[in-house]
């Protein structure tokens, strides 16, 4: 009875490997680490295999961390020193990374971890920085704060944003190493999702600019009416046509309307502001036809869609 359970002592047995080397540190990790930096270390790699041991390479996971051993030739019980790098990119967080050393004994795996922050010394939260959306014509704030992490003490001297329709400036009083920095964002911000960036001046020699981006989605207030639009059914391959307007519209230029199946006509603007439009559809199947009417800003992005339905009759 006890051999079926030796037999499976023995096959999980023969499924664990000890690995051919041996790490000290078991892994290395960099800590809090800047973007945009390359980062080295090293670590002791031990021949633990009890033979002559050859390295025939080291691969990753990820082209932003390499190493290669000193010595790629041990006797057991030989150490020798890998040395590790890891460029930090545009990467946010904890990032593990995984090198696989390659051996006439097998592969053994060396775990690199960073924690990278947008500055190798200062700390800015929120992160990354958005607005909640707000519409048109209406102001919207935000808060950022930024924390110095350095031994001695530094400042941020001063703020600045490079669109002129969102300002940057410090608040006060302050807080030790930490710098509250108040965003607004101006009514006549235009209408769209933009990227501004903070400028934060500083006293710290080797950060003296602290570059953030802030991203500011700015909706329109403008309403199609009616909404859906649902035009007269006819038969299919004849055209139907429905005035529609678009209210809140706040530019004095028209909007831009696109229908993908159907015609559009301007026909000006009412007392109140309103943009009229004649929509002009052709049915090209039995049944509901559905499309959507969009309207867009001149760089492309849609702002706002509304459904645009006709039935089309069969033809006699």
């Amino acid at each position: 009875m006890r051999w079926p359970r030796l037999l499976l002592v023995w096959a999980a047995s023969l499924g664990v490997r000890a690995e051919p080397v041996k790490f000290v540190p078991a892994e290395l990790d960099f800590g809090p680490a800047g973007q945009g930096l390359h980062l080295e270390a090293e670590v002791q790699m031990i021949n633990t295999s009890g033979r002559d041991l050859v390295v025939l390479g080291v691969s990753s996971d990820c082209s932003c961390a390499a190493g290669e051993p000193r010595q790629p030739r041990l006797r057991p019980g030989e150490a020798t020193r890998l040395p590790v790098g890891m460029d930090t990119r545009t990467y946010l967080g904890p990032v593990l990374r995984r090198l696989t050393v390659q051996t006439n004994a097998g592969d053994a795996e060396l775990r690199v971890r960073a924690t990278i922050r947008l500055f190798a010394s200062w700390d800015v939260t929120p992160n990354p920085t958005f607005f909640s959306p707000s519409l048109r014509l209406e102001a919207a704030n935000l808060s950022l704060t930024a924390t110095y992490l350095g031994s001695d003490r530094k400042r941020v001297l001063g703020a600045s944003a490079d669109q002129p329709w969102l300002q940057a400036e410090l608040s006060a009083p302050q807080s030790g190493d930490t710098t509250r920095v108040h965003l607004r964002k101006l009514p006549e911000a235009p209408s769209g999702p933009h990227t501004a960036v903070v400028s934060l001046r500083t006293d710290d020699p080797d950060q003296p600019i602290l570059a953030i981006k802030v991203y500011v989605p700015v909706l329109s207030a403008a309403t199609v009416l009616p909404h859906p639009v649902i035009l007269p059914a006819t038969r299919v391959g004849q055209s139907a046509s429905r005035e529609i307007a678009v209210s809140g519209w706040d530019e004095s230029t028209p909007p831009l309307l696109r229908l993908p199946a159907g015609q559009i006509e301007p026909r000006g603007r009412r007392p109140n502001g309103d943009f009229v439009f004649v929509l002009t559809v052709t049915p090209a199947q039995p049944g509901m036809n559905t499309q959507k009417l969009q309207l867009t800003l001149d760089e492309g992005q849609v702002l706002l869609e509304v459904p645009v339905l006709i039935k089309g009759e069969p033809r006699p």
